[in-house]
């Protein structure tokens, strides 16, 4: 069994960019995963609705801009749900990279379509890839994962560098405006909330087995995001908040029904920040 500061790392290994103690625990629980265990618990108890009808569909409108990507790489793609998710609604490629060994198994397992490409990078490298030579990149749930700003910096330069003149670039978080709420899939933990850039920012995330897990992600600010993206050389920056009225449009019917959305009428779970390699 790996003791707690193994597994604090490892929770952030799991999307790609092991750089702070990220930690997730079971109700509270001693309950510790190896990295196996880890990854198949990350990636079939949380309930993703949320991110479903509030995220990954507004990010696939992002990169489709002005028409659908024939290359994408998903930059710590996790178990590859939105990787499969662009793969499912355009004609395309995606290279779907990690460094954890284990989320990519899990999505090699669970994602069979012969146009993803499941592949093992070195955290916050696409060295594989040559210069300008794909369509779209995106990044969803990974920035929340970094505490250090400096590989926040180098992940999306790296993203920029791969992009054709041309290309798009997409990342989803949770919204920075978020915390203290208490959404259907996602409450805050009281008394430690994050007051700068970089902060850990403990919340509860609702898993479809009943209990709530602890999740200590990192927060970062509207700012934070777009200035990196436009140092790292993007322009035409787009936000997007989704909230309720704009998902019922985009979202499948059987994840609207996973819950009433209340708080999500009037305040976006998520924000969608994207850019433009000229």
């Amino acid at each position: 069994m790996p003791g707690m500061s193994e597994v604090r790392h490892e929770a952030a290994l799991m999307k790609g960019v092991p750089v702070g103690p990220a930690d997730i625990r079971a109700g509270g629980s001693e309950e510790v995963w190896r990295e196996t265990g880890l990854a198949s618990a990350y990636a079939t108890r949380f309930d993703t609705s949320a991110a479903r009808v509030f995220g990954y569909p507004f990010v696939l409108e992002a990169l489709a801009v002005p028409t659908p990507p024939r290359t994408v790489v998903d930059f710590g793609c996790g178990p590859g749900t939105a990787a499969a998710l662009a793969a499912d609604q355009w004609d395309c490629h995606v290279y779907a990279v990690d460094s954890s060994h284990a989320m990519l198994e899990l999505g090699r397992q669970t994602h069979r379509a012969p146009s993803i490409e499941f592949r093992h990078v070195a955290p916050g490298a696409l060295e594989f890839l040559p210069d300008a030579s794909v369509d779209a990149v995106m990044c969803t749930l990974v920035m929340a994962t970094i505490q250090d700003v400096d590989m926040m910096v180098r992940v999306i330069a790296e993203a920029h560098r791969v992009l054709a003149p041309g290309g798009r670039f997409a990342l989803l978080e949770g919204h920075p405006d978020g915390v203290g709420v208490e959404y259907s899939m996602k409450r805050p933990v009281p008394g430690r909330d994050p007051v700068l850039p970089g902060d850990p920012w403990p919340v509860q995330l609702k898993t479809t087995a009943g209990p709530w897990l602890d999740v200590t992600d990192y927060y970062w600010d509207l700012p934070t995001y777009l200035r990196i993206l436009e140092d790292a050389g993007f322009q035409d920056l787009g936000v997007v908040e989704p909230m309720l009225e704009s998902a019922k449009e985009r979202a499948d019917p059987d994840d609207l029904a996973a819950a009433s959305w209340d708080t999500e009428r009037t305040l976006a779970p998520y924000v969608v920040v994207s850019g433009c390699r000229r």
